[in-house]
């Protein structure tokens, strides 16, 4: 499912304006909303996820500076700006 914004490009300020918690996950690829249904979590999903930031942390201490970041569960990261892509719920 996808909703069609009026302007047919949304920018990032846009997309952080929408309802946080309605039981739709969003991403923002180059300027389109895309939304789907929400998705539970379970145990396997989260042991999964553990072990994978687990290893790729210990990973980027072997790596020279500068280093990048590993982060795991609910974030929202922006990964560009023109046209505008994120995903997940960026906060500040």
């Amino acid at each position: 499912m996808s909703t069609v914004w009026p302007s047919g490009t949304m920018t990032i300020e846009e997309f952080l304006a929408l309802p946080p918690d309605d039981n739709v996950d969003r991403d923002l690829v180059r300027g389109k909303l895309k939304e789907r249904t929400s998705t539970r979590r379970n145990r396997f999903h989260a042991k999964t996820e553990a072990s994978v930031a687990y290893l790729l942390t210990q990973w980027l201490f072997t790596q020279p500076a500068p280093r990048g970041n590993i982060f795991s569960g609910e974030v929202g990261c922006i990964l560009q700006r023109d046209p505008a892509t994120n995903v997940g719920r960026v906060c500040g």
